[in-house]
């Protein structure tokens, strides 16, 4: 159970870098 809420968070973590890396990107075009 705890490895397995750590991939949860380590994946929710990686989501929101590309989410904010999308923003920007989108931001500029």
């Amino acid at each position: 159970m705890i490895l397995w809420f750590k991939i949860i968070n380590i994946f929710d973590y990686l989501v929101k870098i590309f989410y904010l890396r999308g923003g920007k990107i989108y931001a500029k075009e």
